[in-house]
């Protein structure tokens, strides 16, 4: 018998899930920076990062996610690397997606992770995991993650806080 077209469309939509699922379960055996190097790679890698990120979009705390848009994805490739390492065990207060402006004016995305005192980046742009050094030049304007929304700027900036505010409205206009 046949299958109705219905079900082949549903198994096409849970087909990038279960491989993602499946890889999760694959690095159960890795310890943390195994964990962190292995989501880092194949979110990078993976053309089914959107159908990742959707089950994340759900969550309440996701909704300014929608406002900081970046025209390259990255925001999408942060959230599917913050809900594989959730899912690995992360603590939340571990993870933050962080904005920050590129070398090119643009907003790209990241996600952090806060491991033995050190801030860790993955970064869409790369298959390794870098240290926060990496990205000294272009510090992040604002991170948020399910316990809080953080606008980011450094006491020496001219206009301080008002300018920090200005150029987040600026990224959602």
């Amino acid at each position: 018998a046949r299958k109705a077209p219905h079900k082949n469309a549903a198994r096409e939509r849970t087909a990038p899930i279960g491989r993602w699922l499946g890889m999760l379960g694959s690095l159960k055996e890795f310890g943390v920076r195994g964990q962190i190097a292995g989501v880092n790679c194949y979110i990078n890698q993976t053309p089914e990062t959107h159908q990742i990120a959707d089950y994340a979009k759900s969550r309440p705390w996701t909704a300014p996610i929608e406002l900081l848009q970046c025209a390259n994805q990255s925001c999408t490739y942060a959230l599917a690397k913050y809900l594989s390492l959730r899912l690995l065990g992360f603590h939340a207060r571990r993870l933050r997606l962080v904005w920050m402006t590129s070398n090119s004016g643009q907003s790209h995305a990241v996600l952090t992770v806060m491991l033995s005192g050190k801030t860790l980046v993955l970064d869409s742009r790369s298959d390794v995991v870098l240290s926060d050094a990496a990205f000294a030049k272009t510090p992040p304007y604002v991170s948020l993650n399910p316990a809080s929304f953080c606008l980011h700027w450094h006491p020496s900036e001219p206009g301080g806080v008002q300018s920090a505010l200005h150029h987040l409205e600026s990224r959602l206009a």
